[in-house]
């Protein structure tokens, strides 16, 4: 008698545990108070099926939007980026960054202090193209086909108009990083301001923000390039302090903060950083010695 009565409550607890193992409906009484209302308490294989064919028909219908002839049409939500916001309401933006070989470059507030003479008299060299990363692939304004021509980009300056350089052509096979030509180089002692008024290729385009010129401030739309031949110190000055930082790059005892080393050292504009552009430095320094930039960065 000592034994039998735990035996017999271990044996009724697994003749409960088969039973509602194989016959789970026979607890239902016991189960529906605790659930809530018009919740099954049991869930058999018909019901588990019911429920997974109601959350289909669910997300079915909410991927579906009826268009106005009233035939029903698969809506694809774009994919989200820039801290989760939807691609569909942020609008494309210039992508500021240092100036490297697959961003915006040169960088915007830069000063080409290069060579601009190929017979020491005339000022026939320069930059004659830029690189501009936006945010996304963009297109011309008011297209939709994901075309994007010279007539998205136009030049400003603080030059007179006729030395202003127009956009030549434009190559859009990287983008979102887009080539811009000139041409003609971007005027000496002047800046230059290149505009882009693009949209980006959502459904409902947007268009890019512009607030105009901010001065020292990057701006969304535009990039501000100047030109002072010698400014190696990039302070709208040509003298001494310049040869000596110059002399440093070729040596590779100073590194550079923004850009690339020929952005600032290739003096003679031949793809590399030498000691000839040591020697191309001095025509330059006696033709722009203390010359300046007269007006502020727009």
């Amino acid at each position: 008698m000592k034994y039998f009565l735990p035996n017999l409550l271990r044996l009724a607890a697994l003749v409960v545990l088969i039973a509602f193992l194989f016959q789970p409906t026979l607890f239902e009484p016991l189960l529906k108070p605790l659930v809530q209302a018009n919740a099954p308490a049991v869930y058999s294989q018909g019901s588990l099926l019911s429920l997974t064919l109601s959350h289909l028909a669910t997300v079915f219908i909410a991927t579906l939007e009826l268009d106005r002839t009233g035939t029903a049409e698969v809506v694809l939500e774009p994919p989200c980026v820039l801290d989760s916001h939807c691609r569909e309401t942020i609008a494309p933006f210039i992508v500021h960054g240092t100036g490297t070989a697959t961003e915006t470059r040169p960088m915007s507030g830069y000063i080409d202090p290069r060579n601009d003479s190929s017979d020491g008299s005339q000022s026939d060299l320069g930059l004659t193209e830029v690189f501009i990363r936006f945010s996304e692939p963009v297109q011309d304004r008011g297209h939709t086909d994901g075309v994007l021509s010279t007539a998205a980009f136009s030049v400003q300056s603080t030059a007179r108009s006729d030395a202003i350089p127009e956009v030549l052509s434009v190559d859009a096979d990287d983008m979102p990083l887009v080539r811009i030509v000139f041409d003609r180089p971007i005027p000496v002692l002047h800046w230059t301001t290149i505009i882009a008024n693009v949209q980006d290729r959502a459904l409902v385009p947007n268009p890019i923000e512009s607030l105009g010129d901010l001065g020292e401030q990057n701006e969304l739309d535009r990039v501000d390039l100047a030109y002072l031949p010698g400014d190696v110190e990039q302070n709208n000055d040509v003298g001494p302090l310049d040869l000596l930082l110059l002399r440093k790059y070729v040596y590779r005892t100073a590194t550079i903060a923004r850009g690339l080393l020929e952005d600032y050292a290739d003096i003679d504009r031949n793809d590399s950083v030498d000691e000839d552009d040591l020697d191309a430095f001095q025509p330059v320094v006696n033709r722009w010695r203390d010359q300046t930039i007269q007006t502020p960065r727009p």
